[in-house]
């Protein structure tokens, strides 16, 4: 995402920076949860669990919030100038992806955020961890989904506006363009 933030910013070191430091903010929440964290062995029933440790777990998910709320504002504010152009569908499009993916990430952070502080369910901790891995696979398929989209947009953005009926190139629904029939 991050890299994705600092390619729509148009390069920009100020951004490239701050991408330094949210990145190093997480890596340190990761090493503080690499070493406080642990497996525990239960002889007695002959388990052995693994013990998520609370402040790491509530680290390093604000990290991520962080991260993502600094992507979509990076990426709205570069992009908001496009809506009102001929690229308006195109940056109507990156807006929906980053608003989608913000609002299901957030969302999901949040409450492990939640569970981080709150719940002591082996059983509910593990399910909020493989939700929040289930929604970064979604969040990273969905740049999948959306290519298509903004290939579509962007061709409609460089569409002549002159008459419908004239010889200007139409968008088949798989987004090429194709000349009409005479």
């Amino acid at each position: 995402m991050l890299y994705k933030t600092y390619a729509v910013s148009r390069n920009n070191r100020v951004v490239l920076h701050c991408n330094f430091v949210i990145v190093a903010h997480r890596a340190v929440w990761t090493g503080w949860d690499i070493a406080k964290s642990t497996g525990v062995y239960y002889p007695v029933t002959d388990i052995c669990a693994y013990y998520q440790y609370p402040l790491s777990g509530f680290g390093y998910n604000a990290a991520d919030l962080i991260c993502d709320a600094f992507c979509t504002v990076v990426s709205i504010g570069f992009n908001f100038q496009y809506l009102f152009t001929s690229f308006g569908k195109l940056g109507e499009m990156i807006v929906k992806d980053n608003v989608l993916r913000s609002v299901l990430i957030l969302s999901t952070n949040s409450y492990l955020l939640y569970v981080n502080l709150n719940v002591t369910d082996q059983m509910t901790i593990l399910v909020a961890y493989m939700l929040q891995n289930y929604m970064y696979t979604r969040a990273l398929n969905a740049d999948l989904f959306w290519a298509d989209e903004r290939k579509i947009a962007s061709l409609q953005g460089r569409e002549p506006t002159n008459n419908s009926n004239s010889g200007a190139n139409k968008l088949t629904p798989s987004g090429s363009a194709v000349k009409p029939a005479a």
